[in-house]
Formats: C-alpha cells, structure tokens, sequence
C-alpha cells in the first residue's frame, strides 16, 4: 500500500521569520514520491513532484492568510487519492487567519468533509 503525505503550509506574512527554515526542511526531509504540498497565503499553491517550496515566501504568497482555501484545496486533492492510500495529512500555521472570527463559520460553510471516508492520520 502506497503511502501518500499532503501537506498544508501556511506561507502568510506572520511565517516570514521561521520561512527559510521551514523550507529547507521540507525540501530535506519530506518525501517528494507521493507528496502533495499546498502552500497558502491569498490563495492555495499546489506542489506535487519535482515542484519545490522556494526560499522566498513570496513565490507562495507573504501576504494574509486564507485557512479555509486551503482545506478546499486539500479536499480537492483528496477526490484523487485512492481510499486505500494510507494518507498522512500535516498542517502547518502560526493559525492566524485572514478573519479568524469567522473562521469555524466558513470552514462550515465550504468544506464537504471526507466524502469518500479516506483513512486520515492528521498531523
């Protein structure tokens, strides 16, 4: 069984001082193979295969923080990922959100949830 890792990278301008590290371990340490990485600032950035997080925060946004994209990104994501993928999911912010006062509403408001019931292990 294949083992696929998606990662949601918050790249808003509150991470610029821990970013190059940051980037430097995942392009260290995070399997390419199987790898899906959605940066998000504005707006959610898919990274698969080769594609690589840059050293620059601003190749991936540097800017507010839009949680809630992201998750629908990962739910896109998810639609293509075989149910029987052991899938590990890492999400990494400072949790600052564009509009965090509304933040649990609009996760409600626009996420479906795991349709397909994908065995998650969320980091």
């Amino acid at each position: 069984m294949i083992k696929q890792v998606n990662q949601l990278i918050d790249a808003s301008g509150s991470i610029r001082n821990c970013w190059q590290w940051l980037a430097n371990f995942w392009s260290k340490s995070i399997p390419k193979d199987n790898s899906i990485a959605i940066t998000f600032s504005n707006y959610p950035t898919v990274l698969k295969g080769e594609k690589v997080i840059h050293q620059d925060i601003q190749e991936h946004g540097g800017g507010g923080a839009q949680i809630v994209l992201a998750f629908v990104e990962f739910e896109n994501q998810l639609a293509n990922i075989s149910v029987n993928q052991k899938l590990t999911a890492i999400f990494i912010s400072d949790g600052a959100d564009s509009m965090v006062t509304t933040l649990d509403r609009k996760m409600k408001q626009n996420l479906s949830g795991n349709l397909l019931n994908h065995r998650i292990n969320f980091i």
